[in-house]
């Protein structure tokens, strides 16, 4: 059976697949890794694996700072998955197609009822208050 993607490179000179698949599936990001063409870690919440990204759009985003990434963030992606035998044995190598959606954990740090300012906004903010801030300013919010 013909699968789209991209194949998932091997150093065998020859190997008898036993399994090719894609399908749909939501995993932990154990470690994003940054560096072009390492593997990120990810759970499917049994096993850890190191997994290629072959989703160039979502590594731009990555590289561009345009996703972020928290403990307990998930990634629901389309996984293509090979399987196929060697001399020394069994051998399992995973690939991310697409992700299809970063779920994220939640915001990291909440204040309520407090708003977080940056620094611009904080200037901003405080011109009207004759403060002239150097840094960024928690406000509350108008009454």
């Amino acid at each position: 059976m013909a699968l789209s993607g991209t194949p998932i490179p091997t150093n065998a000179a020859s190997r008898v697949v036993l399994s090719d698949r894609e399908y749909e599936g939501v995993f932990a990001i154990i470690a994003p890794v940054f560096k072009g063409g390492n593997k990120w870690r990810l759970s499917d919440g049994n096993a850890t694996s190191n997994v290629a990204i072959a989703d160039r759009v979502f590594l731009e985003r990555v590289d561009a700072r345009q996703e972020s990434f928290f403990k307990g963030d998930l990634l629901k992606c389309k996984i293509r998955t090979q399987q196929w035998q060697t001399e020394s044995g069994l051998r399992t190598e995973h690939e991310v197609l697409k992700v299809v959606e970063h779920i994220k954990s939640g915001n990291p740090l909440t204040l309520l009822p407090f708003t977080y300012l940056p620094p611009h906004r904080a200037a901003k903010h405080c011109r009207q208050s004759q403060h002239t801030p150097t840094a960024p300013a928690l406000v509350a919010p108008e009454s």
